[in-house]
Formats: C-alpha cells, structure tokens, sequence
C-alpha cells in the first residue's frame, strides 16, 4: 500500500482481531473500520489530474478502490488467511503433509500464466505440501505450485473463499468425487438466463457484486446532490436506486443466490463526484448547540476550568495526576473562545509528554483519538458535559495501546477509563456489544447518560476501570 498504509493496516488488523474474538460480526467490524478510517481521512488517492479522491485506497499498482471495498476485501482475506493458519497447525498436530481443498460452484475459472487463478480446475482434491516432511506414500500434486498458495491470485488470495484441511492418508474421506467436482465445472453447470443474457455461476456472482457497486456509487451521488441542493439530480439518482433494487431482486432470485444487503451499504459520506460536500453543521439553540444526540454544549467560563477536578488513576504518581490536571485545563482553554460545541483532542505520553494536539474544524465536529502504536493516553473535551460516548468507546476498544482515556465536560466535570493488566478486550467487547442494543434505543440524553453509566460502572470485572468527577 501506499502511505499512510500503517494506519490502515492497522484498522484491518483491529478489525480482524473483533472477527475472530466471535464478539461483532464481520460486517460489524468491516463497518467500524471504514468508519474510523473516513472519520480521520486516512485514505486518500489523487487522479492523474491530480485532483483529491477521498476515501479511496491507492496501490502501488496504481489501482485505485474505494475505502469501503478495500478494507472488506482486505479482512475477509485476512480472516480467511489466519483461519488457513490454524489448519496449518492442524497439520503438524495430526503429521500429515496431504491437504483436502474445499471446492464450491461458481469458482472463477479464468485463465492466467500460473495456471492456479483457475481455482475451478484444482477445487476439492488432495495435494501434497511438500513444505511438510513427508509421511504420505501416494503419489499426488504439489499443493503450493497447483492450487498458488500464498500467492494473491490463488487459494487463500484476494477474494478467494477456498480453504483447505488436514487429509490424512488412509483414514480421510473425499469430500467430492471426481464426478461431483467435473459436474460443478461451469461448461457443466446448467446457465442462469436474466433478460435474455446467460450466465455461468461466476458470472452471475460477478454481475451480483457488480450491481452492488452501482447501488454504492449512485447512493454517494445521491448525498452529494443533496448537499449541494440539486434537488432534481437527487430525485434521479433516487429512482434510478429504486429499479436497481428491484433488478438485484429479481436477479438473484433468478440465479438462486442470496441477498447480501449489507454489500450495498455506504459505511461513510462521499461527494467526489459532483464536488465538495457541506460540513455537517450541528444545530444552534438559544442555550448552546444541539447534536445528532441531543447533547447541547455547554459554554465554557473560568470558574468550569477552575473546578476541573484531579483524577489519579491507579499506579499513578502524585505529580502525574497534577499534570493530567493542567492537560483538562488546557484543552478547556484551548477552545473557550471557539464557537460552543467546538471540541478538542490531544495525545499524550505516559509520562505526560504531549504528542498531539487536534481542534475541531467547527462546531459539532466530534474528536475521534487518533492512530498511535505506542503506549499513551487519548484526553478530549466533551462539550455537553456528559458521559462517554459510543465512538469513545470503540476508540478505547480498538486501541490496544491505548492506557487511559479520559473526557473533561465544558461544565469541568471529568470521566476516565483505564486498561489494568487484567484487561480482557473480548470480555470487554461483548459486553459492550450487549449495552449498545440498549444505547440505541435511548430516547434521550438522560436515559442514554444512565445506560452507559450503568455499563461502564460493571466493567471492572473486564480489566477496565471507570472513574468520575465533578
């Protein structure tokens, strides 16, 4: 990849790391990962005019996809990758070096010059790993030169969903017969018509992935030309969606494949087609401003920065807790004369060393912590005044180094959270996947504050401390 590749390898590790704890679902952690990386504008590609194409993820290649396409193509590999490594395992428990490979019709069947990307030639049959020390007797192919493994174009590569298993010789079944395996071939598949046009398995998948990349394009279109009040244009994109729902319906009743819905979903805003979207403005009231939540923001004064209470986390030093003082002071003032509901984030060292500083573009702009791979501590303002919000703890969760994170309300009020050496992250997670069922059906502000209050308050059994002040 190119840069800033570190921080999206990193979403793609966290995402995949959720995956596989069993806590979220794919889907779930494929949408929190966009979300994170289009939050912070990691991803960026530019055209050959030069122009800016945000959320997008540039190759060295040159390909170009879209934010959303590549982290779910990248961690469905990878999930299906590490999986291949707790069979590899397998192997060396049970000392064979015979694999099975999974076989599934609709497997690509194009040509290329290794002859593995046909995965519908070498699908469900035995190969030898010749890595292994040999115990099989029989003769069979070798399983890296036939099927590519570790190779992006072969098993296990990009968009792949073969596998493979341990075979042991003389005691493991076939899964598929030849003949089962020469029947799913596509010249021997029965093919699919769809308005007067033939497909063969892949095709039909191919067109069903193709009829999702359309629906996302013309859904970002559609918000774009609402932001920029093109009614009309909006209106177009909208019937357009309308028939392509209805097509992708009928299609894959037609060809007997699912529906995956989730494939359609735009994970973040996107207006590089028709030109820059407006910010999301929060909403003004006479006392301060209102956010998507109902939180209104509290306007800062002296005596708020003055009773921002000290906070000692435990196996912190005296002089430690007084300087995470000072920081909640100093963020408060950082933003006391920007526009109310203005918020403010900065990272800083264990030892208190600043590393980062970041104030929102306007008000309403929710901070997010940023990526960081060593040891530190994210602190932020909330304007409201209240409690941690659900991306707080997400940024929590998805930051393994992330020690203590805490939040000083405009009104001076201070929250904190932090990971003791007991930390469980997928204890953590599942149960915060639990309290956010209810969050989302908090009905205000007040109810939300309690719900959240009441999951953070029970998560000392996880390794997480929650302290509250003022």
């Amino acid at each position: 990849m190119l840069p800033p590749a570190q921080a999206y390898q990193w979403a793609l590790d966290s995402a995949e790391l959720q995956i596989q704890s069993g806590a979220i679902s794919y889907t779930q952690a494929i949408g929190g990962a966009v979300k994170q990386l289009a939050e912070r504008g990691m991803c960026v590609a530019y055209d050959e005019s030069g122009n800016v194409l945000p959320n997008r993820v540039a190759y060295e290649s040159g390909h170009i996809d879209h934010l959303d396409v590549a982290v779910r193509r990248a961690v469905m590999t990878g999930v299906n990758q590490l999986n291949q490594q707790y069979r590899e395992q397998s192997m060396d428990c049970l000392e064979t070096d015979l694999v099975e490979v999974t076989a599934h019709s609709g497997a690509r069947d194009t040509d290329g010059p290794n002859g593995w990307e046909n995965h519908a030639a070498w699908q469900g049959k035995v190969y030898r790993w010749s890595a292994k020390p040999k115990t099989s007797k029989g003769v069979y192919p070798d399983f890296a030169k036939t099927c590519g493994y570790g190779s992006v174009t072969g098993i296990g590569g990009a968009n792949c969903r073969h596998s493979y298993w341990p075979y042991i010789e003389g005691v493991s079944e076939r899964t598929y017969t030849d003949a089962e395996l020469e029947a799913m071939k596509p010249e021997n598949r029965p093919k699919i018509k769809f308005e007067g046009k033939e497909y063969d398995d892949y095709q039909a998948t191919q067109k069903q992935r193709q009829i999702e990349r359309t629906v996302r394009k013309l859904k970002r279109r559609k918000t774009a030309f609402e932001a920029a009040g093109l009614t009309e244009d909006a209106q177009a994109a909208n019937i357009r969606l309308r028939r392509l729902n209805q097509e992708y319906r009928a299609f894959s009743k037609a060809a007997g494949l699912p529906e995956q819905r989730e494939r359609m979903k735009v994970l973040y805003p996107d207006g590089g087609d028709v030109g820059k979207t407006s910010k999301p403005l929060a909403k003004r009231t006479e006392s301060g401003i209102l956010n998507d939540k109902g939180y209104k923001g509290i306007p800062i004064t002296e005596e708020a920065i003055r009773r921002v209470p000290q906070v000692r986390p435990d196996g912190w030093s005296q002089e430690q807790a007084e300087r995470l003082q000072t920081a909640h002071r100093e963020l408060l003032r950082a933003v006391m004369d920007k526009p109310v509901g203005t918020e403010v984030g900065a990272v800083y060292a264990p030892d208190m060393r600043l590393i980062e500083r970041k104030i929102g573009e306007y008000a309403g702009h929710q901070i997010v912590a940023p990526l960081c791979h060593e040891p530190h501590i994210f602190v932020h303002n909330h304007p409201s005044g209240l409690t941690f919000s659900e991306n707080d703890i997400k940024g929590f969760i998805n930051s393994a180094d992330m020690a203590l994170l805490t939040a000083v309300g405009n009104n001076g009020s201070v929250y904190a959270l932090q990971k003791s050496d007991d930390y469980s992250a997928a204890d953590f997670v599942k149960a915060y996947v639990r309290a956010s069922l209810e969050l989302k059906q908090a009905k205000n502000p007040s109810e939300y504050a309690k719900i959240m209050d009441r999951f953070l308050r029970g998560a000392e059994k996880y390794g997480v401390k929650f302290i509250t002040r003022g």
